[in-house]
């Protein structure tokens, strides 16, 4: 019975241009817990790429979607999975049509322990807001997000230091409570709270900032 699976090939920096790399694995046996595990190299300044997976089990899928980058893994269970990975590289990082490689590997078992979860980071990277201002960034649906993580930082040099609780992460459902509340600085992973569909960044120090929002992904 095979027990591993693997697929590879090149990648375009430039959304325009359609490529990517694809895998479909049939397990054939009862439902258990396999890893696939991400490699990128190449040039890779600029570039960035993100894996759909989708876990099936008599017909029933769960969809996971992360952002890969070397070494990146993450284990699900299934009778079979397919997997799609695929450039979403800014532009404006990436001007050119430029290439690089991407494999993935499936194995049985399950994913090293770490604290850090499998996540997926929307593009744009990170929103800016101004001074007073906010910016909302929508939940991916359908993505299996359990947490939320932001990191922060002055958009404008020679600014002094960002206070605590200056910039704020807010957690809003679609009712438009507020699940939770947290400082930009606090750079960790959060609980997302029942029902949040978008988290809320307001800006309330004097110049711009730049927050980069991350998603954890389970698995």
């Amino acid at each position: 019975m095979k027990k591993a699976w693997s697929a590879s090939g090149r990648m375009i920096a430039n959304r325009s241009v359609q490529a990517g790399v694809s895998l479909q694995c049939e397990f054939h046996d009862s439902p258990t817990n396999y890893t696939a595990q991400f490699k990128l190299f190449g040039n890779l300044e600029g570039k960035q790429a993100e894996a759909e997976l989708t876990w099936s089990v008599e017909g029933n899928q769960i969809r996971r979607l992360i952002s890969i980058a070397d070494g990146t893994s993450i284990q699900g269970t299934g009778q079979n999975v397919s997997i799609k990975i695929r450039d979403v590289s800014p532009n404006a990082l990436a001007p050119e049509i430029e290439e690089y490689t991407a494999s993935v590997n499936v194995v049985r078992g399950t994913r090293g322990s770490t604290s850090n979860p499998p996540y997926y980071k929307p593009n744009p990277a990170y929103a800016v807001a101004g001074a007073g201002g906010t910016q909302n960034v929508a939940v991916p649906v359908n993505a299996g997000v359990l947490s939320v993580r932001a990191t922060c930082g002055l958009y404008s040099a020679g600014v002094g230091p960002i206070p605590a609780m200056a910039v704020r992460i807010s957690q809003i459902d679609n009712a438009g409570n507020v699940q939770s509340i947290t400082d930009a600085l606090n750079d960790s992973w959060t609980p997302l709270g029942p029902g949040t569909v978008r988290i809320l960044i307001e800006n309330f120090f004097a110049t711009q900032v730049a927050v980069g929002i991350y998603f954890g992904i389970d698995g």
